[in-house]
């Protein structure tokens, strides 16, 4: 895993989520670097706000201030949606942990990320479905 050096100069408080958000690309891209973004992006930010409270309130506000913005998405964020300028990846991995956060809630962690990790057309509609479920019921 490489982490760029400017990093290091980030406040305190965003350097242990980001090492830990790119420690689970390494582990999620050496198993199977074709996963969708959106799982690959979600999976590492569903980790970091689990051991960071400060990521899970600024995704959940992020996911919000997406509905307010421009209303229910109508699926899942694509590849170009993650390669967009920083400020608006921040919104899209926001959005992926909504998506795994909701099918680990529906099915367990562990049920979960063996269905994401060898997901099914059938699979992406389920979590497209629960997914949007979530976001009508954000808060």
């Amino acid at each position: 895993m490489v982490v760029n050096p400017a990093a290091l100069d980030y406040p305190d408080a965003e350097v242990g989520p980001l090492v830990l958000h790119e420690a689970v690309h390494a582990v999620t891209n050496a198993c199977a670097p074709s996963y969708p973004s959106w799982v690959v992006e979600g999976l590492a930010e569903s980790v970091a706000s689990g051991a960071y409270p400060s990521v899970a309130k600024d995704d959940d506000q992020a996911a919000r201030d997406y509905r307010a913005a421009h209303g229910m998405p109508e699926r899942l964020p694509d590849a170009a949606e993650f390669a967009a300028d920083p400020d608006s990846q921040r919104t899209f991995y926001a959005l992926a942990r909504v998506a795994v956060n909701e099918a680990i809630a529906r099915l367990g962690e562990g049920a979960a990320v063996r269905m994401l990790v060898s997901l099914e057309a059938a699979d992406e509609a389920r979590v497209t479905t629960w997914y949007l479920d979530a976001m009508r019921a954000l808060k």
